[in-house]
């Protein structure tokens, strides 16, 4: 039996506090206190009827707390979100659990009922729910443990890997959205509030961090490039709009960080992201990597990609990583290795490169 019921929650619980945009930007992942591992175990009893016989955490993501857990014969991946850092979702905790809740019952119907292996969908508990409320902010999802080799941001994309994905990705494009309960992503970055606010507070000087000042002398001699480009993706998104673009159903992010290679294919994993949108949302990081991937997905689809779909989203990708950027260097950081890697980027994209997911050739 699938997931049914979409969510169910947990008695109150207290959950270590982070900072939501620390943990959506990948800072402050230290090791989980212990006491997570037993609260893990204990949900997993309650929930799945699991007895769990070794609990690892993995620091591993962004955005979520990730465990690999021991259960008889069976390993399972275990993913607690943090709903403050999932703004696509829903605006707040509330909204984000029942958003992510329908976000992951969908990747269960796409593997289980549409049969796309590609798919890697959660582990329903007893009563047939696709996640479970663990406090106000987090939620817990059990997924089965995918057993291959799994990617990195910024792998290259290679020609089998790159097969693979379009064959896959024309497969989930041609699945009927009807009954899966997916929301439209809009043509625009969900970022765009916190953007528009940084670049307003660019006359005074920023102090919450070691690198605040440096990041704002960055985005004060990019803002106008940073504006031009809001413009220009508002543009191409009426230039959509007027067109008329089919929506098909999309993962969003088939970076390779969320790829697996197994002995039985390609899988996907991290699905909170799965949104009805043109297929573009998904094939324009293959195409800035793989010129020749747009023909072979038009070939393996037969349907036509769109420039300028294509141009919004690769578009889209860059100045949502800088208003991330923009936003976590006016908030409070450390003085790190990884954060000045950061204000480098950041500085980098300001000047007019791209954010690139997969290695460029």
């Amino acid at each position: 039996m699938g997931p049914s019921g979409l969510s169910q929650t947990c008695p109150a619980i207290q959950f270590a506090a982070r900072a939501a945009l620390w943990d959506c930007l990948g800072l402050g992942h230290a090791p989980a206190p212990r006491r997570d591992d037993a609260l893990v175990a204990r949900t997993l009893s309650r929930w799945w009827g699991l007895v769990a016989s070794a609990v690892h955490y993995l620091p591993k993501g962004a955005g979520s707390y990730h465990w690999v857990v021991a259960a008889g014969p069976d390993r399972y991946f275990v993913a607690v979100d943090d709903l403050a850092s999932k703004p696509w979702i829903g605006g707040d905790a509330e909204s984000a659990f029942v958003g992510l809740a329908r976000c992951y019952q969908a990747a269960w119907d796409l593997q289980n009922r549409s049969g796309l292996d590609l798919v890697v969908g959660p582990v329903p508990t007893a009563e047939g729910g696709a996640t479970v409320r663990l406090a106000e902010r987090y939620s817990l999802t059990l997924f089965p443990f995918i057993d291959g080799a799994a990617g990195e941001w910024a792998d290259p994309l290679t020609p089998a890997l790159a097969g693979d994905l379009v064959l896959g990705l024309g497969r989930l494009h041609q699945v009927s959205p009807a009954d899966l309960g997916l929301s439209e992503r809009p043509f625009d970055i969900t970022e765009r509030a916190e953007l528009a606010t940084a670049l307003g507070a660019l006359d005074r000087p920023w102090t919450a961090g070691p690198h605040s000042e440096d990041a704002r002398l960055a985005l004060a001699a990019g803002a106008g490039s940073a504006r031009a480009w809001l413009s220009e993706l508002d543009a191409l998104a009426a230039q959509l709009a007027g067109e008329g673009t089919r929506r098909v159903v999309t993962h969003g992010e088939p970076h390779p960080g969320n790829l697996i290679r197994t002995d039985a294919g390609l899988r996907l994993v991290d699905w909170d992201t799965v949104a009805l949108a043109p297929p573009e949302r998904d094939v324009w990081m293959l195409a800035q990597a793989c010129p020749e991937c747009v023909p072979a997905y038009e070939a393996a689809s037969g349907q036509r990609l769109s420039p300028g779909a294509l141009q919004l989203f690769e578009l889209a990708w860059t100045l949502s990583d800088i208003a991330a950027f923009a936003a976590m260097f006016r908030a409070r950081h450390p003085d790190t290795g990884w954060v000045r890697l950061k204000l480098d980027a950041f500085r980098r994209l300001l000047a007019g490169e791209r954010s690139a997911p997969y290695a460029q050739p």
